[in-house]
């Protein structure tokens, strides 16, 4: 019994050390070295959002599945006032600048009691600045999305 535990001792002393050796012997990646998004430096963009209801989709694709038409695509950073005064013929079919605006993270059920049941493409705008620096690389995290997301 005595002889075991002589045994095992030398073994676990022979894992540890080895085990030692090789920690140390590890170099560090020259890249960058994952971080959970949590503790990573940020700038937090929960507050007010527009937004504005998509039920045909109109802002992904058009009717024969072209890509959207002005005046459908939310996505545009357009000033839709100033391009009506260049064409009155134009035809909108939101204005994000005017569009309701309610306090994110939330549910969608919360926006208005008839979002309540309302199953379908919501589209949000939230302009923001930030100071991006040369050689860094910067992401944008959606803690929360419903299903899918694009951004």
């Amino acid at each position: 019994m005595a002889q075991y535990s002589v045994v095992r001792a030398i073994l676990v002393l022979a894992l540890a050390w080895l085990g030692a050796a090789s920690a140390s012997a590890q170099v560090l990646p020259d890249g960058p070295i994952l971080a959970a998004a949590d503790l990573r430096q940020s700038q937090s963009l929960d507050g007010p959002w527009s937004w504005s209801i998509d039920p045909y989709r109109d802002g992904l694709a058009g009717f024969h599945g072209d890509p959207a038409g002005r005046g459908h695509a939310r996505w545009d950073d357009i000033d839709v006032e100033q391009a009506r005064a260049a064409d009155p013929l134009a035809l909108f079919e939101y204005d994000m600048d005017t569009a309701p605006v309610s306090e994110l993270p939330a549910s969608w059920l919360t926006h208005a009691p008839q979002m309540r049941h309302y199953q379908g493409l919501v589209w949000y705008q939230r302009r923001f600045d930030s100071a991006p620096q040369p050689g860094m690389r910067y992401f944008i995290r959606f803690g929360a999305a419903n299903y899918t997301a694009q951004a």
